[in-house]
């Protein structure tokens, strides 16, 4: 028998086209290669076509012969079925060589998860979609949250001062009664700090039934907040004994309590008593005390939530005066030389009408408060 050649073990290299002799029509070579492409054209005439329906009848493990059809450099088995050409033949070939790429991995997968297991691959696509939807979420949530901005006196929020500080956050302003303001660095800012006090209370035993001092902590307000001096100052030293009130939003909406929790026992408590700016002596009006506070209510002009101060001093006169103690109003180190004292508010009292006023220049007061 006679050996059959290996065809690629023999390929030769093209001549090139400007150097490759031009065979004449008569000649044996162009005769034999027009002989060659008509048995092959013939040979593939009598061998039956193989369509996509009878590839997929044949059972799994079997072989299929096709014959093959040569595109340019593409070889590929001969299929019979519509649209066949070199352009498609081309571009399935270029599909299948990029199968090994990680696009062409992950599509295997894909194809593989849904032949096989199509409950586990939708799990799998609503769990990363969820994940996205849940990534996009905080990214929003934390746009929204950081443009958010107050510009107020007291309760202002956010992190970074809108404004360049009046003086550094948290340095002293001053001490009235042994009590120190801090700096809010200016009246829009808000640390979002909450500030915490110790405090020695009497507390008694459960097993012993005794009295006995114990330090605990208390929650005194937003660092450093004008509500939270306030409060603070009555905790450590309010009149008759320590007290502190429940929380606000406003530092206007102190005026509408009616009581404090005592610092001792914060089941006890006691009323406030409040007394309007302007009334009349003879209504039962009471002069302010040393320890009373003073309401600003919301208004224009730098206090859209109010403001609250305790009145540190007195002068009684028909121009007289009050003298308070007071965090976030201007941030400034308050009054030399003791710096014992934040401002001073004339104080007027009419003798025509008997009415009382303490008169801001700066602000509206709706009057002042005291608890017992």
């Amino acid at each position: 028998m006679e050996p059959i050649p290996d065809v690629n073990a023999t390929t030769t290299a093209p001549l090139p086209r400007e150097t490759a002799p031009k065979p004449s029509l008569g000649s044996p070579s162009l005769q034999s290669r027009e002989k060659i492409q008509l048995s092959d054209v013939e040979s593939a005439s009598r061998l039956p076509s193989t369509s996509l329906a009878d590839i997929a009848d044949v059972p799994r493990g079997d072989v299929i012969v096709c014959p093959t059809v040569r595109c340019g450099d593409v070889a590929t088995p001969y299929i019979d079925y519509e649209a066949t050409n070199c352009e498609e033949i081309r571009f399935n070939t270029s599909e299948d060589k990029s199968a090994d790429s990680t696009v062409g991995r992950i599509g295997t997968m894909r194809r593989f998860l849904l032949d096989n297991d199509p409950l586990l691959y939708s799990i799998i696509k609503w769990h990363v979609a969820a994940l996205v939807l849940l990534f996009l979420t905080f990214i929003v949530f934390g746009l929204l949250y950081s443009g958010i901005r107050y510009n107020g006196n007291c309760t202002d929020h956010g992190n970074t001062p809108l404004a360049p500080c009046v003086t550094p956050f948290g340095s002293i302003l001053g001490a009235y009664n042994g009590v120190f303001a801090y700096s809010n660095c200016n009246n829009s800012y808000t640390s979002t700090q909450m500030a915490h006090i110790n405090l020695t209370v009497l507390d008694r035993d459960r097993e012993t039934g005794k009295l006995t001092r114990v330090t605990k902590q208390f929650q005194s307000g937003m660092e450093w907040q004008c509500v939270e001096y306030v409060r603070r100052y009555w905790m450590q030293r309010g009149l008759s004994q320590p007290a502190y009130f429940d929380s606000v939003v406003r530092a206007a909406d102190i005026w509408n309590l009616t009581f404090v929790r005592l610092v001792s026992n914060s089941s006890a408590t006691l009323p406030l008593h409040r007394f309007r700016n302007g009334d009349r002596l003879a209504n039962g009006i009471n002069v302010p005390e040393v320890g009373d506070i003073i309401i600003y209510p919301i208004q224009p002009g730098g206090l859209p939530y109010g403001h609250v101060a305790v009145i540190a001093k007195v002068e009684l006169a028909a121009r007289g005066a009050i003298y308070v103690a007071e965090q976030n109003w201007n941030n400034k180190v308050w009054a030399a030389p003791d710096h014992s004292l934040a401002r001073k508010i004339p104080l007027r009292y009419d003798m025509l009408t008997t009415t009382l006023t303490i008169d801001d220049p700066e602000g509206h007061i709706i009057g002042w408060m005291r608890y017992g």
